[in-house]
């Protein structure tokens, strides 16, 4: 039913999600990489503010170059931004993590993503909620299933679609398919 290897403890998450007579039909975890389509510009940006941070300290006089007996007490101001750089660099890190703490399930009746990283995220969409299933997918076949989307404002009042799907998966055709299927029997029901 998995192309990959379910870990014992997401195994359990699942096991406890389901309800006593719903079957799992499709199980699997996101590909975990550490370059992806989210990771990949944060990194970049990362690098770039990163190393215009360290110019501009070794600039200024704030920091000298490695060798050198001091290296300079960075204010808190600088060690913030220290910081930032450093947790954009990691992001790939981090993406990867909570890829690996993830599983996706088709049941007979709903789709599941048990979504790990700092806390659980448990997400259900019911057959009624997969009226706009479409997958974006790359040569290898692996892909985003979409589900749903939702237009959300930032802070300057920009719109930006929020997605929920299944993310980085193996054969996302399947999957796509899979929740076309569950979205019939869901419309057949209710009629």
């Amino acid at each position: 039913m998995s192309a990959t290897p379910i870990p014992e403890s997401l195994q359990k998450l699942v096991e406890t999600e389901l309800e006593p007579d719903e079957r799992a039909v499709w199980i699997d975890m996101p590909v975990a990489r550490f370059f992806t389509p989210v990771s990949t510009p944060i990194f970049l940006f990362g690098l770039a503010w990163t190393a215009g941070l360290i110019t501009t300290l070794l600039v200024t006089g704030e920091c000298r170059l490695p060798g050198s007996v001091w290296l300079g007490a960075f204010s808190l101001f600088e060690l913030a931004f220290v910081l930032v750089g450093l947790g954009m660099l990691l992001s790939p890190l981090w993406i990867r993590r909570n890829a690996l703490r993830t599983v996706y399930v088709i049941t007979d009746r709903r789709a599941v993503g048990i979504e790990g990283g700092w806390s659980t995220t448990f997400r259900s969409y019911y057959a009624e909620q997969l009226q706009e299933v479409f997958r974006r997918e790359r040569k290898s076949g692996v892909g985003d299933v979409i589900i749903m989307r939702e237009a959300r404002r930032d802070s300057d009042g920009d719109g930006k679609p929020q997605e929920w799907g299944f993310f980085n998966i193996r054969d996302a055709k399947l999957v796509e398919g899979l929740l076309r299927d569950l979205a019939k029997r869901g419309e057949r029901a209710t009629h």
